[in-house]
C-alpha cells in the first residue's frame, strides 16, 4: 500500500481475540409451555448453567420468571385444567373401567441391574398429550412428593396411538381412541413397572422403559 507521496505504508494491524469457553459445573433445565395467537400450544426448553447447583438453579428461576412475566409461559400446558379445590382435582376425568374384567397377566420385565426385578411407580394421575406426528405422550404422576399429585411426571412414554391403547388396555380398563385425540387428564390408579435403559438422557440418567402397566 502506498500513500500520496509514493512511500509504502504498513497495513493496519488487526488483533483477533479468541473467546474463552469454560465448562459449567452445573446444568439444569426444564420445559415451559406457551400458546400462540392462533391458539396452538407449543413447548420450549430452557437451560441454565452455573459454577454450582444453586447458581444454576437461580439462573433457571430467573429465566422462568422472565418467560412467565414477559410472554406468559407456564410449566403446565395451558390447554389442560390444572385447578384444584380442597386438594382434589376439579375437572379431571376418571380412567375408564371395565366391570367384570381383570387385567391380563404380563410377563415380568427383565432388569438391566441383574436382580431380575423391574422398578415400580404408583401413579394417581395421567396426562394425555397428542403430538403432531400422530403419536401421543402419556405422563404418569405419583403423589409421594406432593399432593394431590407430584408437580412433574415420574415416568412418560411417547407411542403411536394404537400402541398407547394397547398399553393402557393391558390394565383391563376400557380405553378408546377418542380418549387420546385431545389433551386430557385422568385420575388413575396405575402401577408402572419399568427397567433402566442403556441409553442416557441429557442429565446422564438412564431412560425408563415400561415393561408392564397394571391397574392398582
Amino acid at each position: 500500500m502506498t500513500n500520496d507521496q509514493g512511500t509504502k505504508e504498513r497495513p493496519p494491524r488487526v488483533e483477533v481475540t479468541e473467546p474463552s469457553f469454560t465448562e459449567s459445573v452445573a446444568v439444569v433445565f426444564t420445559q415451559l409451555y406457551g400458546k400462540a395467537k392462533d391458539g396452538q400450544v407449543f413447548q420450549i426448553n430452557i437451560t441454565a448453567r452455573g459454577n454450582s447447583a444453586p447458581e444454576a438453579i437461580e439462573e433457571l428461576v430467573d429465566g422462568m420468571t422472565y418467560a412467565k412475566d414477559r410472554y406468559g409461559f407456564s410449566v403446565s400446558r395451558p390447554d389442560i385444567d390444572h385447578t384444584f379445590s380442597n386438594g382434589q382435582p376439579q375437572s379431571h376425568d376418571q380412567a375408564p373401567s371395565a366391570p367384570g374384567k381383570t387385567p391380563a397377566a404380563s410377563a415380568p420385565g427383565q432388569s438391566v441391574n441383574g436382580n431380575g426385578q423391574p422398578h415400580m411407580i404408583h401413579s394417581v394421575f395421567l396426562e394425555v398429550i397428542p403430538e403432531s406426528d400422530e403419536k401421543v405422550t402419556l405422563k404418569w404422576y405419583g403423589n409421594d412428593k406432593k399432593q394431590p399429585h407430584n408437580q412433574y411426571p415420574d415416568i412418560y412414554s411417547k407411542r403411536a396411538i394404537d400402541k398407547a391403547l394397547e398399553l393402557l388396555r393391558s390394565t383391563g380398563e376400557d380405553w378408546q381412541p377418542e380418549l387420546l385425540t385431545k389433551p386430557r387428564s385422568f385420575s388413575v390408579k396405575h402401577t408402572i413397572l419399568y427397567v433402566d435403559s442403556d441409553k442416557m438422557n441429557g442429565k446422564g440418567n438412564p431412560y425408563k422403559n415400561i415393561t408392564e402397566l397394571r391397574s392398582s
